[in-house]
């Protein structure tokens, strides 16, 4: 994997992790911690001469891509000028931006009770 899809990848994890309420993280077991990754369209992104509308989609706990998917489309294009910054999403969810990249929210978290999900474009 590449140094820049792993630390994309990372981000996205943490960002998860972090819009989780402290209570919803204590005593979980490794399994119900694992991520499950998936592949998504979304607002055209461009760095450098890379350019695309696919995303890398994180998902756990419980949380599916099929509910990801429709999701990280219309976040991934919503106007975003800082990290942390918050986004209207799924009922219940907490989103924030976690890449702002041309303006838009390119990278992403939402969680609710301890699960949820993350999106990065695909370089």
């Amino acid at each position: 994997m590449r140094p820049v899809r792993r630390v994309a990848l990372v981000a996205a994890l943490l960002a998860v992790y972090a819009v989780a309420p402290a209570s919803a993280r204590e005593d979980v077991s490794p399994e119900a911690e694992a991520a499950t990754f998936c592949l998504g369209t979304g607002a055209q992104w461009r760095r450098g001469t890379a350019r695309g509308t696919t995303y890398v989609i994180t998902v756990s706990r419980g949380v599916t891509c099929a509910f990801a998917k429709p999701w990280v489309r219309r976040l991934s294009g919503r106007p975003a000028s800082r990290s942390g910054q918050a986004l209207s999403g799924p009922p219940g969810y907490q989103c924030r931006v976690t890449i702002p990249f041309g303006g838009k929210a390119a990278g992403g978290a939402c969680g609710r009770s301890g699960r949820g999900f993350g999106w990065v474009p695909k370089f």
